[in-house]
């Protein structure tokens, strides 16, 4: 995916003046999608394996559930469900804890 800065700069230099208000809609409806999926609870889909919690991914590998939490967002196989609670897919914990760099 392209940086998103260089992307609102190439609209910045193409996007005529009276064209703005159009575009000032269609950002903000991207902004409402953007906010759903990021507050939507987590689904399950075709490529993911089934989802466990923190605690018995502590259990299956070699993470710890303090570590899962505090790198939570460098981690792609965990996701937020609901406010403080987090989900960890199985199959892409067991998929990098094989490919992961020896430590």
């Amino acid at each position: 995916m392209d940086d998103p800065r260089d992307i609102l700069a190439q609209v910045q230099a193409a996007v005529a003046q009276e064209d703005w208000p159009v575009v000032g809609g269609l950002a903000e409806r991207l902004r409402l999608i953007a906010c759903q999926r990021v507050n939507s609870p987590v689904r399950a889909s075709a490529e993911s394996g089934h989802y466990i919690s923190v605690q018995k991914a502590e259990e299956q590998g070699p993470l710890s559930a303090d570590y899962i939490y505090r790198n939570k967002e460098k981690l792609s196989f965990v996701r937020r469900v609901g406010k403080r609670k987090l989900a960890v897919d199985s199959a892409g914990y067991s998929r990098w804890a094989r490919n992961r760099p020896p430590s």
